[in-house]
């Protein structure tokens, strides 16, 4: 870490104590806060419960901005869309009121409240007095709600009680009023729609209603029903049975007071909304059974043959957790009595590798879980295939994120698969190819990440288009697996002229690009020129320089641009000899994040000819600068890489059509030859 970042760490450290001393010595006396809670709506009518909320209170001093991230809330009268918190504290005489916190007195202090769906246009805008009375209070407040009668309640909550009879002289939402008491239950429309009660059942102090209902839909039933709401006496104690159907077991109870198994047993203290969930039964799918050679596992498996049993368990009350065995056994008579008990691998499948004998037929596998219930899946017969060969040669191009894979072709092998594992998961794969008829793969940007550590396995399958059950089934089976490490990159490339005159000076670029995802904390470049030419200047300035070896170097520390460019000019002698081709080479050398050195060369253009001395823009090399040639260097004077080039006497070239090089002036002469 630089001293500049640490000095900042320090002094963001010493405002912060600063801060926090502050606030507490000014703080006010803290009090019960207003809850806000409610439904956010959307124009459809549907309940929103993914995005991000901000309330803002103000006085027009001190406003107070809470944010919280929308979701279902069940509870009664719901399900709501979200519920904050507003803090509030008892002002102190002489002294400012706590960051974000509302001062209160018994004085009422009208604010202005403000509510905003973030990237929405879902917002609410109203004034509320605040006082001692509102500490500890909640209020529902819903977002979205058409209002046009602007009564506080909305105009869909309204229609209920619009359509709850026909016969009577409410007819519209201007027919219901705040102060009403519909159902006759003691509680004004107003108190039904804040508490979240049924405005058109009974609500009193004699009785309570439940409903009941499953999930998912028909997945059991509930004793008694109470699908279309019971009432029962205030105090009174309900037993609830679920029951399931077939294919589901019972997984829990939503809303209940004392679940036990399948029962529930609740109090009717106030309206009860109870859901009895049930989940799909236990299965086992996919069962397959294969001969396999392996090389090179990072498990535990040492290279040899094997058979190779597979299948994959669902429970929905958890796999593994659940799984008390899964088991395969030969049904053929004197071929193999032996169970085979398979272990969980990874998400729902299970498999094990016992050494490979000579084996046929086909294998039962069973699945049980600890609730005794079982499930059973015949895999497709084997008939002892010839077993495929070792996979040889797997090729990584390089050591970047997206490299191409390939292996050798394998004899009886129909399809190809690559697969990568993280080093540190071996158990869950982060990349499965789709099955290929060459094993070559291109990676994609994405799957692999610089620095990190990867075992790519190569497979090689045969597999069975002939089955009569008309699935592909893997007969055989080669893996062979490959350690392979992400390293970070950082690439250069040169630019130099293709041609020199003898006792002139060039000029050479090289453009650094460093990927922003692993930056190095130090990088050197170096250079390689003829040790005869003699290093005029250097755009940074280079941090060594060799005369005798030509080599030029410069260092970066702790980089924080991450794309950069190096320019430098070099005198080439009169000595020379025309026609001699002169070489320059460069290298990249950092450390990877995982420690690794690496050296990466530069790569772009290398050799200069001696002679023949066409200007570096005049890129068709004709004597001539044409529009576009002029444009381009003029795209690089401006980007401030041309050096000691004169682009004024390159627009002179252009404007009379041709030019030379004059040897005596060592220069670029107008006219032609």
């Amino acid at each position: 870490m630089s001293e500049e970042k640490k000095n900042n760490r320090i002094i963001g450290a010493i405002i912060l104590c600063i801060s926090l001393l502050a606030s507490a010595a000014f703080a006010g006396i803290p009090e019960p806060g207003i809850i806000l809670y409610g439904q956010v709506r959307d124009a459809t009518g549907a309940l929103v419960t993914n995005g991000e909320l901000t309330w803002t209170l103000t006085d027009g001093v001190n406003p107070v901005t809470v944010t919280t991230q929308l979701r279902q809330i069940d509870g009664q009268g719901g399900p709501f869309s979200y519920s904050v918190l507003i803090p509030l504290e008892t002002a102190v005489t002489g002294h400012p009121a706590s960051t974000n916190t509302i001062p209160i007195t018994s004085s009422p202090v009208s604010h202005t409240r403000t509510a905003q769906i973030t990237g929405t246009t879902l917002s609410r805008t109203d004034n509320v007095s605040i006082s001692y009375n509102d500490r500890g209070t909640a209020v529902r407040i819903s977002i979205g709600f058409t209002d046009d009668d602007n009564d506080g309640l909305p105009d869909d909550w309204e229609q209920q009680i619009i359509d709850a009879d026909p016969n009577d002289n409410i007819t519209s939402i201007w027919d219901v009023l705040p102060g009403d008491d519909f159902d006759g239950d003691g509680k004004t429309n107003s108190e039904e729609y804040k508490n979240g009660t049924d405005p058109i059942v009974w609500n009193g102090a004699g009785k309570y209603q439940l409903n009941t209902s499953v999930s998912p839909q028909s997945s059991g039933s509930v004793s008694p029903d109470c699908s279309v709401g019971c009432l029962r006496d205030t105090g009174v104690t309900v037993t609830l049975t679920a029951t399931e159907n077939t294919g589901y077991i019972f997984s829990h109870w939503t809303g209940c007071d004392s679940p036990s198994g399948n029962v529930c047993t609740l109090t009717m203290d106030s309206n009860k909304n109870v859901i009895a969930n049930f989940v799909t039964v236990l299965s086992i799918t996919n069962a397959q059974t294969f001969t396999e050679v392996i090389a090179n596992d990072p498990g535990s498996l040492v290279d040899g043959w094997y058979l190779h049993m597979r299948a994959d368990v669902e429970d929905p009350l958890g796999v593994p957790g659940n799984i008390q065995a899964v088991t395969a056994v030969n049904l053929d008579v004197n071929i193999d009595d032996v169970s085979y008990v398979l272990d969980h691998y990874s998400g729902q499948m299970y498999d094990t590798h016992p050494d490979y004998l000579t084996h046929s037929g086909t294998y039962k596998f069973t699945a049980t879980n600890n609730q005794g219930k079982s499930v059973e899946l015949d895999a497709a017969p084997i008939d002892n295939p010839v077993q495929l060969g070792i996979i040889q040669n797997i090729v990584v191009s390089d050591n970047s994120a997206m490299p191409i894979i390939s292996f050798d072709t394998v004899a009886g092998a129909d399809q190809y698969r690559l697969t990568i594992f993280h080093s540190s998961d071996l158990g869950t794969s982060i990349y499965e190819s789709e099955l290929s008829d060459t094993p070559s793969f291109s990676m994609t940007a994405g799957v692999m990440k610089m620095g990190n550590t990867y075992y790519l396995r190569a497979e090689a399958l045969d597999i069975n288009t002939t089955d009569s059950d008309g699935i592909d089934d893997i007969e055989n089976r080669s893996l062979n697996y490959l350690e392979f490490a992400v390293h970070s990159q950082v690439t250069g490339i040169r630019s130099l002229p293709s041609y020199a005159a003898k006792d002139s000076d060039i000029n050479v670029s090289i453009a650094i690009d460093v990927d922003e995802t692993s930056v190095p904390d130090g990088l050197i470049v170096n250079e390689f020129i003829p040790s005869e030419w003699v290093l005029v200047s250097a755009t940074p300035n280079n941090s060594s320089y060799d005369q005798g070896t030509g080599k030029v170097g410069w260092l970066f520390l702790d980089i924080g641009v991450l794309d950069t460019t190096i320019s430098y000019t070099v005198h080439i002698p009169g000595t020379e000899v025309d026609g001699a081709i002169r070489n320059i080479s460069g290298e990249l050398k950092y450390n990877d994040p995982i420690g690794d050195p690496l050296i990466v060369q530069i790569g772009g253009d290398q050799q200069v000819e001696i002679g023949n001395v066409y200007h570096l823009y005049d890129t068709n090399q004709d004597w001539e600068i044409g529009d576009f040639e002029l444009l381009d260097a003029i795209d690089e004077w401006a980007a401030g890489n041309l050096g000691d080039f004169d682009l004024l006497d390159l627009i002179d070239f252009w404007a009379v059509g041709c030019y030379h090089w004059d040897a005596g002036a060592d220069k670029y002469m107008m006219g032609c030859l």
